[in-house]
């Protein structure tokens, strides 16, 4: 068995490569990377930040003007030493198949112990000798896949030191493709060990194949997470804001409004939030873009304290914001031994188009909501899953009193509202 990245021809000419570096790409990448200061977080308790740079402009490399460019180093998290390798290889030669003298290829490597993700390929191919005789061999080499936008890389993926992402060799008998060829931007997941801990990235880049072979390379932005062991999504940034904390309102002795300023490009937002003096958070998670949430179950004449983050549409994630407190209203009787931790709050009451509903407590993210007229008769039923805040159209009813209930598979709560 052939293996790509032990045979003696290629070990040597990679070898080879490094000896013969271009000091002009290698200038480019040192520069961008002395624009910034690495920021490794090596503790678990600091929050993951993802620590992105942007190459503005794009690395563009002419293959077919330079048979082999070693485009060296890619310093992923910026601390000046060199973590991966990308080898630009455009020769080829008319040499018979098992010479496995001629390769057009892209190779990703990683120095010291850094990895890129991909998977194990094997062709297995047969060719003639010179005698008349047929070989049968097998060509493998572990294949770095070219991963969408929001591919998670972490460690379920499969690492490998020294990887392929494509190449075509003569005749095709070791050809190997994961799935960079002409298909756009596409992002390499990377692994970093820096101090024995796991750091997980990504590179974008852009490969196009012309009639002879690979004729550019477009190298435009990495990132990585900041914190040990920290999935991050192919293509995500650092480019999601903090949420700016608004305030509580509507603050009862067992319920309180909290609220904040919209996050451009938010998919969800997570409050968390906790009584002062205890360890345990409690999450909720609301989709964007609703800006506020009521949470209900609270202690009566209680200090709670409580951050907001952003999860945006590319899958960066901000960092939490200030902690922030407030206290619940005084004790009532009843307060302190109540079961119940349902809220419902509806707004504006009365309403003419829209009615808004802030839900908290349920035991599940599957809610159903029944409006009834006066006399019992029902007008409208809507099944809701994972929003905590709710809108509902009732610009096609009737001027009058209704009643709204939600209810899951256990509890219900009740309120009315005026339609007007």
């Amino acid at each position: 068995m052939t293996n790509l990245f032990h045979n003696s021809s290629l070990n040597l000419r990679v070898t080879k490569l490094y000896t013969m570096k271009n000091n002009t790409y290698t200038k480019k990448l040192t520069a961008y990377s002395a624009l910034t200061t690495g920021l490794l977080s090596l503790g678990n308790s600091i929050e993951a930040q993802i620590i992105y740079t942007d190459l503005d402009p794009d690395l563009f490399f002419n293959a077919t003007e330079e048979p082999w460019i070693d485009i060296s180093p890619l310093d992923l998290n910026n601390d000046g030493i060199s973590d991966f390798s990308l080898i630009l290889s455009n020769q080829y030669t008319s040499a018979p198949a098992y010479e496995d003298d001629s390769r057009i290829a892209l190779i990703i490597n990683g120095y010291n112990s850094n990895k890129v993700a991909g998977s194990l390929q094997t062709n297995t191919f047969a060719f003639s000798t010179y005698y008349g005789s047929f070989i049968t061999a097998m060509c493998d080499a572990h294949v770095a896949s070219a991963l969408n936008t929001g591919d998670l890389i972490s460690p379920s993926l499969d690492f490998e030191k020294n990887n392929v992402a494509w190449q075509y060799s003569w005749g095709g008998v070791c050809d190997f493709d994961g799935g960079w060829d002409d298909t756009g931007d596409k992002y390499a997941g990377l692994k970093m060990i820096v101090e024995g801990e796991n750091y997980y990235g990504w590179v974008r880049m852009n490969l196009h194949i012309g009639s002879f072979g690979i004729s550019e390379l477009i190298i435009k932005d990495y990132a990585y997470q900041s914190a040990p062991n920290t999935p991050i999504p192919a293509g995500a940034t650092n480019s999601c804001d903090t949420p700016s904390p608004l305030g509580v309102t509507a603050i009862t002795s067992n319920s309180a409004k909290i609220k904040w300023l919209p996050v451009e490009g938010a998919a969800k937002y997570l409050l968390r939030y906790r009584k002062a003096g205890t360890s345990g958070w409690i999450n909720k998670t609301i989709p964007a873009p609703n800006m506020s949430k009521t949470i209900a179950g609270l202690d009566c004449n209680a200090n709670y304290i409580y951050q907001i983050k952003c999860i945006c549409t590319d899958g960066s994630i901000s960092a939490f914001s200030n902690l922030q407190s407030f206290t619940t209203a005084a004790c009532r009787i009843g307060d302190m031994n109540s079961d119940s931790a349902l809220y419902i709050n509806i707004y504006p009451n009365p309403a003419q188009n829209n009615l808004f509903i802030d839900a908290d407590g349920f035991n599940s993210d599957k809610l159903k909501i029944d409006v009834y007229n006066i006399i019992g008769e029902s007008i409208k039923t809507i099944v809701i899953e994972n929003a905590d805040q709710i809108q509902l159209d009732i610009s096609d009813m009737q001027n009058g009193m209704y009643t709204i209930n939600i209810s899951d598979e256990q509890q219900s709560i009740s309120q009315k509202f005026v339609k007007q």
